[in-house]
């Protein structure tokens, strides 16, 4: 019976050791103000860099996720062309991502995507199409390959549906507090929250948002026929 308690003792003190000797990312994260990020965003994107490489290291898509939020805003600070550089630092996260993080990082691509096209419409840039033939430049893309690679993202982020769908949501309230809304909390899942977001997507109606003219025409009526004669008809595109 003493032994048996030694040995719980001993349990229970090696876990408030380990509990204690974890490491703190949100405390880490927040040690970078926003002021700081605006005056220094070189010095703390090597900071941020060494705190994604650790949570990476142990598995913890969400404070990766969180880390990449505040680099993201760094970027903002340094660089003018934001949206086209966070892209770039997007991409190159993507290159040794988990399948989790990934799903979540082209979520945030098409979200950058996103922002370009929203911020032509006002500024009223067009692009020609030959000036994008084979151009991995995306600025110099126009309204076009913008919206399809928004599509693609989002595509992207959804392509492992049973494992997204067994991540409950709360276990990225961390990364939720940095870059996403509390109502995203009704959402019990990973792929709930990602998937509600690419519907609404595909449910905006802003023309700058959609594909080229005629991409998705629909210009048979039997198209739209009872569901047993539509079942019978072939359909080549």
């Amino acid at each position: 019976m003493q032994k048996r308690l030694c040995f719980l003792i001993v349990l229970c003190l090696f876990a408030v050791i380990c509990t204690a000797t974890a490491f703190d990312y949100i405390s880490a994260f927040k040690e970078l103000q926003y002021g700081d990020l605006r005056k220094n965003p070189d010095t703390c994107m090597a900071k941020l860099d060494t705190l994604i490489a650790a949570a990476k290291s142990e598995n913890k898509t969400d404070m990766q996720i969180v880390g990449l939020i505040y680099q993201l805003s760094a970027i903002h600070f340094k660089q003018e062309s934001s949206d086209y550089q966070a892209i770039l630092r997007v991409q190159k996260e993507l290159e040794t991502s988990s399948v989790l993080s990934s799903a979540i990082l082209h979520r945030i691509l098409a979200q950058l995507y996103k922002n370009i096209l929203i911020n032509r419409r006002y500024q009223q840039i067009k692009r020609s199409e030959k000036a994008i033939s084979d151009s991995d430049d995306v600025s110099s893309w126009d309204n076009s390959r913008l919206a399809k690679a928004i599509i693609r993202e989002f595509q992207l982020s959804l392509e492992h549906p049973e494992l997204l769908q067994a991540e409950p949501l709360l276990d990225y309230r961390a990364m939720l507090a940095y870059g996403g809304s509390p109502q995203l909390f009704l959402r019990p899942t990973l792929y709930d929250m990602l998937a509600w977001d690419a519907l609404e997507h595909y449910m905006e109606s802003s023309p700058d948002l959609t594909l080229a003219t005629n991409e998705f025409c629909y210009d048979d009526l039997m198209y739209l026929s009872e569901a047993e004669i539509f079942s019978q008809l072939e359909i080549s595109h």
